[in-house]
């Protein structure tokens, strides 16, 4: 078999085989398009995008998150702009629990109970869906989370001392060696002894003398439905990153 001087061969029986040898830019511009879909493309995109974000949300929504520290009423164990990862899933508050809670949740959801009464069958599920999620600004109800420690769980009696704040709970005395100091002064409307509620739990600052919590009516005890998780972990900064506890 001989090659020819085209480049193929020539057989025995005179039949010519033709093999072209072709570079790629060659092979490329002399195969016909096949008409790249860039809705396929686009689409698959969107996809992954979205896929991406509900994996997100659920993580954040259900099994942790990350929660920066603002303000001065958890210290000394916690500082201003301390960041910490917030445990979620299957979370239940226990005494001694660090807990991010939303302020406003009892009072969001008195409102939406008020509409319910006063609208009656005409008040739907949507109307209550809005409510939840975007609350009249002018009313005060959007979230706002604070940083608490629980104190006393549902059905305990919680008493504070106005001279030293000490802290008794069903007749004994916390040792609380966490607290910045002992109380100075009387920062509380509530009368005690109190009793927490079913489904609500008493928290405090740990510094005790600069915390708005549970001693205040303007946020009394909070319902357990309220408090979005524990603090478990701190990241932020660097030099206290570990556990809390």
């Amino acid at each position: 078999m001989e090659k020819d001087k085209e480049g193929g061969f020539e057989g025995e029986s005179g039949m010519e085989i033709m093999v072209e040898a072709k570079t790629l830019d060659e092979a490329l511009a002399g195969k016909p398009d096949d008409g790249f879909d860039w809705g396929k493309e686009i689409r698959e995109w969107v996809f992954a995008i979205g896929l991406a974000l509900i994996i997100t949300f659920l993580i954040k929504g259900f099994i942790f998150d990350v929660v920066k520290v603002e303000g001065e009423s958890m210290q000394p164990t916690l500082m201003n702009s301390d960041r910490l990862i917030l445990g979620k899933l299957g979370y239940k508050p226990h005494v001694g629990d660090i807990v991010v809670l939303d302020a406003h949740a009892k009072n969001r959801e008195a409102y939406i109970e008020s509409q319910k009464v006063a609208k009656g069958q005409s008040f739907t599920w949507y109307d209550e869906l809005k409510l939840r999620m975007f609350p009249p600004k002018s009313l005060n109800l959007d979230r706002k989370y604070y940083v608490k420690r629980v104190i006393a769980m549902p059905g305990d009696i919680i008493d504070i001392d106005p001279k030293n704040g000490d802290v008794t709970v069903n007749g004994r005395l916390l040792n609380e060696p966490y607290i910045h100091e002992q109380l100075t002064r009387p920062l509380h409307d509530l009368a005690f002894p109190y009793t927490v509620e079913d489904d609500r739990v008493f928290v405090m600052g740990d510094n005790r003398n600069n915390s708005s919590d549970s001693r205040m009516s303007a946020l009394g005890t909070v319902p357990v439905k309220a408090v979005a998780g524990k603090a478990v972990f701190r990241i932020w900064p660097f030099g206290k990153f570990g556990g809390i506890y």
